[in-house]
């Protein structure tokens, strides 16, 4: 038996059509788990909100119920306290059943194991079989769980080359040590004087300051700079058998060749011959790389991920015009669409499900992940700036510009996903509200409540309204921030319109919006906000509520004003038999179910890369399923430690 059937033992297909779980843990969350109850036909929901959960339970269960008509849910909650607010027909009327890491794993420390990415459950439950001693501390746990779960063992880690390899093999496989095992690991090596000028509490658990500081090093040895502790023996074979993939992977940008000595053979694939060959080399192993990935099976994670490389490939395609074999890169995009928009009408439901810790995954979890935050990381100010309509290729861009301007600023890089449609009014207010649409009916096609849902999201996280501030920017005068920072609030929310303002005029393509990104982006307005919101104490975090795609019309739908929106990308109607005669009436329109949103919305989606404008006219856009409009940066944003 592995950890996920002893967990769905408790939950036999089409017996108890109500069942109320007290999961403090969110295992009911992950994700074969939740399939898996999707699939015996159970519905699953979190309960948070006693006014938004009455709702959807009297609309969407106990009328069917009543009805005589079979419907299973499950209804979750996080902390047994929670029970009491319940109402008593829930509880009356379904079975009540407790699930815990501590009964998965009874003998190990159930404050260390909670803080174990699900993912590797499934590794520590097998080990665990195996484990008949004692009741193990946090301390033993901890070693215990880097040992056989992650390999790491640290009494092992005498001097550099074994903390390079133990470093190289974790960040490059892309391992996700919890916080409490780092600070264990940085403990343990950090007594060992061999360690003593080694930045451990960066390059243990970062992986971009871990490579950043190896990049660094990869200089010093290849031009013989004599370079202070530590030293990284790069000609050691242990680790000279990292370096073609380091290269070839991306990890590490090769430099320039000294002018006074020769390269090793070995050493070659890390020093530029000949750069614009170099870049386009880069760019080919790209395209590879995504071909293979594209033929793998992916989770959320995975699409995170990717949407990262694809920005890249766009972003060099786009502007440096270095991939000369157009057919590939149309084939790629066709593939890598076709398989996103099958990924996302299988999985994309069950997001909202997960947990935002230890990072948001949909826009909505913003505001809590924050929360979180600045409760239990004492983040007593914080800013949250939207770029709106800000896709990840254009992110890259201005990326590049804030590091340029302001280098010793730390960026730390994730993604989330948009709400789709990915229209502003829905997916914006999500945002802002910490809600998901299902719950925004009243103003869900408006855009102008915002400020109203912030404001009520930090009401009920306990802070005083003078000290929330929301703020409409246009994104073109460094002046704009300072009302903000004379408002002398502690918790700020701030959309900046320009990226979207440039996107509803462009005509041009993707080239030439990102051309046009990358011009206001070297004006300095968004370096001189964001200084000036570092300089006065906040944490920066910016993010988009959608991203925007080029897209070709393929013809205007005849709907009139009988669509409640009407975008290029997509529609939205309160009728099925509307939004079935508009699917009719075009080629290029699909029906997309209405995760999240309120029942009585029906969506039409434009497929693929069209839109619903003139025929053959080319428009950058929004609203549609593509990864460029579906994933967005997330970034924090402050000044790096000293």
């Amino acid at each position: 038996m592995n950890w996920r059937r002893q967990i769905l033992q408790n939950f036999p297909a089409q017996l108890y059509p109500l069942t109320v779980v007290v999961d403090p843990d969110a295992l009911l969350q992950e994700e074969e788990i939740w399939q898996t109850l999707k699939d015996r036909g159970f519905d699953l929901t979190v309960y948070n909100n006693p006014l938004n959960f009455r709702f959807m339970y009297e609309h969407q269960y106990r009328c069917r119920w009543d009805r005589g008509e079979e419907a299973y849910l499950v209804v979750t909650i996080d902390d047994r306290r929670k029970l009491a607010a319940l109402p008593y027909d829930i509880l009356a009327g379904g079975r009540l059943l407790q699930l815990s890491l501590a009964d998965l794993f009874p003998r190990l420390s159930y404050p260390v194991v909670a803080e174990l990415d699900k993912e590797y459950f499934g590794r520590l439950y097998r080990i665990y079989q195996d484990y008949h001693g004692p009741t193990l501390g946090d301390s033993a746990t901890k070693h215990h769980i880097l040992k056989h779960v992650f390999g790491i063992v640290p009494e092992t880690i005498h001097g550099p080359v074994e903390i390079t390899q133990m470093l190289l093999s974790r960040h490059c496989r892309g391992l996700r040590l919890p916080e409490v095992l780092d600070r264990y690991l940085v403990d343990v090596l950090g007594r060992k004087e061999v360690f003593r000028h080694w930045p451990l509490e960066k390059i243990v658990p970062s992986a971009v300051a871990f490579f950043k500081f190896l990049q660094r090093k990869w200089f010093d040895f290849v031009h013989g700079v004599e370079s202070r502790e530590p030293i990284i023996p790069f000609d050691r074979y242990d680790i000279r058998v990292y370096i073609n993939d380091l290269f070839a992977d991306g990890y590490l940008e090769p430099v320039d060749p000294p002018k006074d000595k020769e390269v090793p053979d070995w050493a070659r694939a890390g020093v530029i011959v000949d750069r614009e060959k170099a870049r386009k080399q880069d760019l080919e192993r790209l395209v590879t790389t995504l071909e293979k990935q594209l033929d793998e099976t992916l989770d959320y994670r995975d699409w995170q991920k990717l949407a990262v490389k694809w920005a890249h490939l766009l972003l060099e395609c786009d502007m440096g015009g270095y991939l000369t074999d157009r057919r590939r890169r149309e084939l790629l995009q066709d593939k890598l669409d076709h398989k996103f928009f099958s990924w996302l009408r299988e999985s994309y439901g069950r997001l909202a499900m997960l947990p935002y810790l230890p990072q948001p995954i949909l826009v909505h979890q913003v505001p809590h992940f924050l929360n979180y935050r600045r409760t239990q990381l004492d983040e007593t100010r914080q800013a949250l700036l939207v770029i709106d309509g800000l896709a990840m290729n254009q992110w890259l861009v201005i990326r590049r510009e804030l590091k340029a301007g302001y280098p010793n600023w730390q960026l730390t890089e994730n993604q989330v996903f948009a709400w789709i449609p990915t229209l502003t009014p829905i997916s914006r207010q999500a945002l802002f509200a910490g809600k998901a649409p299902l719950y925004l009916a009243a103003s869900l096609l408006e855009s102008h409540k915002d400020g109203q849902h912030w404001r009520r999201f930090w009401r009920d996280a306990q802070i005083p309204v003078d000290k929330v501030h929301y703020g409409l920017l246009p994104g073109t005068d460094p002046a704009e921030i300072r009302a903000t920072l004379a408002s002398g609030a502690d918790i700020v929310g701030l959309v900046v319109r320009k990226v979207d303002d440039i996107m509803h005029g462009m005509k041009l393509g993707s080239a030439g919006m990102l051309q046009q990104v990358a011009l206001w982006a070297q004006g300095g307005y968004l370096n001189g906000t964001i200084d000036q919101l570092l300089k006065n104490g906040f944490v920066v975090y910016l993010t988009a509520d959608h991203g925007n795609a080029a897209a070709t019309g393929q013809g205007t739908i005849p709907d009139g004003i009988l669509a409640e929106a009407r975008g290029q990308r997509a529609r939205i109607y309160t009728s099925k038999t509307l939004v079935e005669q508009a699917a009719a009436s075009a080629d290029n329109a699909v029906i997309w179910p209405p995760v999240g949103l309120p029942a009585e919305y029906k969506v039409l989606l434009a497929k693929g890369r069209s839109a619903f404008t003139q025929r053959g006219q080319t428009v950058v856009a929004h609203g549609g399923t593509t990864l460029e409009e579906v994933i967005v940066p997330f970034i924090r944003i402050e000044e790096a430690k000293s």
